[in-house]
């Protein structure tokens, strides 16, 4: 299944308080996966790259993520700042600023969406290349 739609659930079940509510859409959206796909997407759902019980991390830093998110869009220190003061949340933030920011996706003549399965293995090669060095 494209990651997209993973994403769209995670918008929808953040815009909503009402458990029974969430429990129905994340009900709905397991349903239509194939087995290999459930694990990493409620590793996701839950906010996570890798189950609880799985040992790696992705190792990036607070600091590493807002100085690619600052050099991607030209965004100032000052201004990530406020905006995440805003917001309070990391993705939230990120999210506000590449709405906010005038970068403009890149275009390539056959665009492709990424399946929750190569988003897991993307997440795994981060983990594989942390350490010292990398």
């Amino acid at each position: 299944m494209e990651f997209r739609v993973l994403s769209e659930l995670c918008e929808r079940l953040s815009s909503t308080t009402k458990r029974n509510v969430k429990v129905e859409m994340a009900a709905e959206f397991l349903k239509r996966l194939n087995s290999q796909e459930v694990e990493p997407a409620v590793s996701m759902i839950l906010g996570r790259p890798f189950p609880r019980w799985d040992q790696r991390t992705l190792d990036i830093s607070w600091a590493t993520l807002s100085n690619i998110i600052k050099r991607l869009t030209d965004v100032d220190w000052r201004t990530f700042s406020k905006v995440f003061r805003e917001t309070g949340d990391i993705g939230s933030t990120i999210k506000t600023i590449f709405e906010r920011s005038k970068v403009r996706r890149q275009k390539v003549l056959f665009e492709k969406s990424l399946t929750i399965l190569e988003v897991r293995r993307v997440f795994e090669a981060i983990a594989e290349a942390s350490g010292q060095g990398s």
